[in-house]
């Protein structure tokens, strides 16, 4: 007499739209979008066309099973967590920007405005495939006279300002260091990908 009770996983699979053939990409997908807080086309390309092709069935399993969402483009994929449920952890253990202080608050919104200005000075677009490339040396350059533009005589001295750039600058070399940890986060020499890998000079 065949057995034909199915397993939970197997039917939340086929329920899904995530069959049991697609099983072993499915797992590597999760792992992929758990184990960083970005996801790059380049880290495997036939893995995020994979995510992207599949998207739906994947929204649908992400939002049952952990009440997250997902971001997907064309170049990058992350989970959004609604909340925290370790409320043990502190702000330094979790992968995200820890502001807290004005001037390192004041980086974070000159980033934004440094990254749109010069989007625009390179000629990219939302739908483009390049990816925007700048010297870290040049956003502190058109940070430190921006401080001077909006603080005047207040602004800070520049120490504490490249102080105040750490939380704001780690986390968009951590792509980087992680394809390469011997690079260190203020590395200036070389051009960095915003959020990303180390760009060719």
């Amino acid at each position: 007499m065949t057995d034909e009770r199915r397993s939970p996983e197997a039917t939340d699979s086929r329920e899904l739209g995530l069959d049991r053939l697609k099983l072993e990409r499915v797992r590597a997908v999760l792992n992929v979008l758990t184990e960083s807080t970005f996801f790059y086309r380049e880290d495997n390309p036939d893995l995020f066309f994979f995510l992207r092709k599949n998207r739906a069935a994947f929204e649908e399993l992400i939002e049952r099973y952990f009440g997250w969402r997902i971001y997907v483009d064309r170049h990058c994929a992350r989970l959004l967590k609604e909340r925290q449920y370790n409320e043990a952890l502190r702000p330094t253990q979790r992968a995200l920007f820890d502001l807290r202080r004005r001037d390192a608050c004041l980086l974070f919104a000159l980033l934004l405005e440094f990254y749109e200005e010069e989007g625009q000075r390179q000629g990219l677009t939302p739908d483009d495939d390049r990816n925007l490339r700048f010297l870290l040396a040049d956003f502190m350059t058109v940070a430190m006279r921006r401080f001077r533009e909006e603080l005047g005589d207040a602004t800070p001295p520049e120490g504490k300002i490249f102080e105040a750039a750490r939380p704001v600058l780690r986390p968009l070399a951590s792509g980087a260091q992680r394809r390469d940890p011997r690079l260190p986060w203020h590395t200036r020499g070389d051009r960095w990908r915003v959020g990303g890998s180390r760009s060719r000079r």
